[in-house]
């Protein structure tokens, strides 16, 4: 199978919060294969192929894609690092190389209004913040949703 990408293999697992002993056994084959081939060592066949991808929940056409960007846990905003675990980091990471990959194909495919964002380098925070709201015609008033300001500017 040529073009079996090892990386998103080894993604979709994490994606899914599976131990690489709970993805072998619930695809079916020995932990040893599935390490060999996290590792790149050699491709599954189709019906391994098969097992694996039923078992993370990803169509097989996944594993034969570019590798994919992901967030790294520096870049990554969590709430309490030392508190989480393990897992769960890797599933929000996980979960962000896949937005990633969503907003590539977004970017590819339709045209996209370019962010409408002031700059005013030199500025202190507090200036530069009213300086926005004056250019976005906000006042004083409150911000209800930051959110949908922001994507309504064309920030995402």
């Amino acid at each position: 199978m040529e073009g079996f990408n090892y990386k998103r293999l080894d993604l979709a697992r994490r994606r899914r919060g599976l131990t690489k002993g709970a993805l072998a056994e619930a695809a079916g084959i020995k932990p040893r294969n599935l390490a060999a081939y996290e590792k790149h060592e050699y491709e599954p066949n189709a019906l391994t192929l098969e097992r694996l991808a039923a078992a993370v929940g990803f169509p097989k056409a996944f594993f034969f894609g570019a590798d994919l960007d992901e967030p790294s846990e520096q870049g990554a905003s969590f709430r309490s690092l030392s508190r989480m675990p393990a897992r769960l980091r890797h599933q929000a990471l996980g979960s962000g190389a896949l937005a990633y990959a969503l907003a590539n194909w977004i970017d590819r495919h339709f045209d996209l209004p370019t962010p409408d964002v002031p700059e005013f380098p030199g500025l202190d925070p507090d200036t530069a913040a009213s300086a926005t709201r004056e250019a976005w015609g906000l006042g004083e008033r409150r911000i209800p949703n930051m959110v949908h300001l922001l994507e309504a500017h064309g920030v995402r």
